[in-house]
Parts: structure tokens; C-alpha cells; sequence
């Protein structure tokens, strides 16, 4: 089973960038989506004509908050599940099986901590 945490502080910063939200003209609903990125690499020459790979977003567990257009058909609560007052959505579950995401912030932005259990 895996168990989601937030800090008081990631509470506070999703509540914070939820109320910073454009409106929208669809019926949406503001998320914190926590999700497993595999990372994001971009390639270049070196100077001796190499492929040298950069890594521009390492690979983990990510968290953001985001627009959910609900439709009859979609409705948030199948999908998504209250913490605090806040809908998440937790994407990836497979990957954190048995374990706890940790979601807190640093310097102003989301960190997710994957804990074995």
C-alpha cells in the first residue's frame, strides 16, 4: 500500500498556486498532481564533435498543481482523492508500491521524497 504525505508547507504552497489559478471558461477543478517522471536529457556536439547528453530534469517522483476539466463523463472524484481539502492525483502508483511519498517544498517549489517502507 503506498501512503501520500504532505507537509505543512507543501499544503500551503498547492493552496497558494490553486488560488493563483486562472479562471477558465470549462467547469475545471484545480489538482496537485504527484507523478513519476522518468527524467528529461537533451543532447549536443562537444567540441571535438561528441554527443555529450545534459541532463535537464533528473528522473523521480514530481508534484505540481494543474487544471482538471470535469465532464460527466470524468468526474475528479474517480479519479483523484482528498488530502486535507486538497484533490490529488497520484499518477504511477505501481512504482511506489509499499512506500510513502513525501511531498514537501524547498526554496519555494515541490519536492517528493519516495520512502521504502
Amino acid at each position: 500500500m503506498t501512503n501520500i504525505v504532505f507537509s505543512d508547507s507543501a499544503k500551503h504552497l498547492a493552496r497558494t498556486r490553486i488560488a493563483a489559478m486562472p479562471a477558465y471558461d470549462e467547469p475545471t477543478q484545480a489538482i496537485v498532481a504527484v507523478h513519476w517522471s522518468s527524467g528529461v536529457r537533451d543532447n549536443r556536439r562537444g567540441v571535438e564533435g561528441e554527443v555529450v547528453w545534459d541532463v535537464i530534469e533528473p528522473p523521480g517522483w514530481k508534484c505540481h498543481v494543474a487544471p482538471w476539466l470535469e465532464t460527466a463523463d470524468n468526474p475528479i472524484e474517480r479519479h483523484t482523492c482528498d488530502i486535507d481539502g486538497l484533490r490529488v492525483l497520484i499518477v504511477g502508483l505501481e512504482s511506489a508500491a509499499n512506500s510513502t511519498l513525501f511531498v514537501d517544498t524547498i526554496q519555494g517549489e515541490f519536492t517528493v521524497e519516495h520512502r521504502a517502507i
